[in-house]
């Protein structure tokens, strides 16, 4: 499915969600080193993107480009993923931004 993901289904082809950023301080440089680890831990092939909300599609695997989004508590991001591992790097990265500012 696309723009919501349970965990239970995956579809062969990009997987794109949409999640909403809920930490007070958006998209710091803490939260931004935990994404980037996570899409580190993926293999090359796995595509990793974060789509900002002006549409700009930013490599997960860079803090800088990340960081200079600007995103902030209450927008929404894309995270898009396109490879072998396409499912679980969705679906972690979702959980990850998800945990921020519980």
């Amino acid at each position: 499915m696309r723009g919501w993901f349970d965990g239970s289904d995956c579809i062969l082809g990009m997987e794109s969600v949409d999640v909403l950023i809920m930490d007070p301080r958006g998209l710091h440089a803490q939260n931004a080193s935990q994404l980037v680890a996570m899409a580190m831990e993926f293999p090359d092939q796995t595509k990793i993107s974060i789509v900002s909300q002006d549409g700009r599609r930013l490599d997960a695997r860079s803090p800088m480009r990340l960081l200079s989004a600007g995103f902030t508590c209450g927008d929404t991001l894309r995270i898009e993923a396109d490879g072998p591992d396409e499912c679980e790097a969705v679906q972690r990265m979702v959980r990850l931004v998800r945990s921020w500012g519980q």
